[in-house]
């Protein structure tokens, strides 16, 4: 069963307004008072007894069933009623086209989690990574040699970094890699720089340059 996506409202379905819900809940209780009325014996159920029976009931079938909000990188948020027991396979299966993971007060959701285990509440927030796919990024020195790397947007350049001077077996210090003219660090990432695919960092290296 896949989840159900829903526009934000309040829980009454309405813009706010709870006249609807109390008169469901008054449609109710006057129903339960009619056939009480024809029990020859019995304890007599006030009318405030009979609407916190009523509302006990729903909540306990409003339960089998919650709304979490997803939220993206990017603050847009969409809104899911799953039943309690659904496994969040269903809810990575609505981003099949996209690359995510999930994750619940700081710890990733399994596609065999529900959320019953982990005590999850109606309204809950679900944050929602896209995993990116690799860049490539050139490393070209003076002389225009290129190495070309694969790197997640996220991860720091060091890494980067330290296995292009193991590949020309030079000392990483002894290099300065910018990009757009700036001076890039070992704990820049290509996202905080704004590296694109197939980028050029330029390398100044201690080997000369060759001649022209």
């Amino acid at each position: 069963m896949a989840p159900e996506w829903i526009e934000y409202q309040d829980e009454d379905g309405d813009d706010g307004d709870d006249s609807s819900n109390a008169s469901s809940l008054s449609n109710v209780s006057a129903a339960f008072t009619n056939s009480s009325a024809s029990v020859a014996a019995g304890p007599v159920t006030t009318d405030q007894d009979l609407i916190r029976s009523v509302s006990s009931s729903f909540k306990k079938t409003r339960s089998k069933t919650l709304v979490v909000q997803v939220t993206a990188p990017n603050k847009n948020a969409l809104w899911f009623r799953m039943k309690c027991t659904q496994k969040f396979k269903s809810l990575y299966d609505y981003y099949s086209g996209t690359k995510i993971r999930l994750r619940y007060k700081g710890l990733y959701i399994s596609i065999h989690d529900t959320p019953n285990i982990l005590h999850m509440k109606d309204g809950d927030v679900i944050e929602c990574e896209y995993i990116m796919s690799p860049m490539k990024i050139v490393i070209r020195d003076q002389n225009d040699t290129e190495i070309w790397f694969k790197i997640e947007r996220t991860r720091r350049l060091k890494v980067m970094f330290h296995h292009y001077a193991q590949l020309v077996r030079y000392p990483v210090d002894k290099f300065v890699f910018t990009f757009n003219g700036k001076q890039l660090h070992m704990n820049d990432s290509a996202q905080t720089i704004g590296l694109e695919d197939e980028s050029v960092i330029y390398c100044r290296s201690p080997f000369p340059a060759a001649a022209a």
